[in-house]
């Protein structure tokens, strides 16, 4: 019987090992969870911060072109409120000369990656 005793003490204390394992390894992971949650949230925030205090009117938009960021700056440039452009495609902000050609470009670049507008001053010619 001593034989049968020692095996369930030794089932007992290998299964309390492991759960003690799992909640410890459960409990770190939360830990590390909320540290990058609030690493991010504040890189967001300083993100948004320096948007907001530049003298340039900054606006950035997703792969299909749509607003996502539209800072104070821009605001001032073209007259619209942030919340009247998130969401809306970029083009509408553009000269409709522009609009088709910049819809082109993206559609483009989607496909396959060539820069042909991106990183390029699409500014019309000067009039002399």
């Amino acid at each position: 019987m001593e034989s049968g005793d020692n095996s369930y003490l030794s089932l007992a204390v290998a299964i309390s090992t492991l759960l003690i394992s799992i909640l410890a390894t459960n409990i770190t992971s939360q830990l590390r969870y909320r540290q990058l949650l609030l690493e991010k949230t504040t890189n967001e925030l300083r993100l948004k911060t320096t948007l907001d205090t530049a003298v340039d009117g900054i606006i950035t938009i997703d792969h299909k072109g749509l607003i996502q960021e539209f800072n104070k700056a821009a605001v001032t440039i073209f007259g619209w409120q942030e919340e009247e452009v998130i969401g809306k495609n970029i083009s509408t902000l553009m000269p409709q000369s522009y609009e088709e050609k910049h819809d082109d470009y993206l559609l483009d670049f989607n496909k396959t990656g060539l820069k042909k507008a991106i990183g390029r001053n699409q500014e019309p010619p000067s009039i002399t």
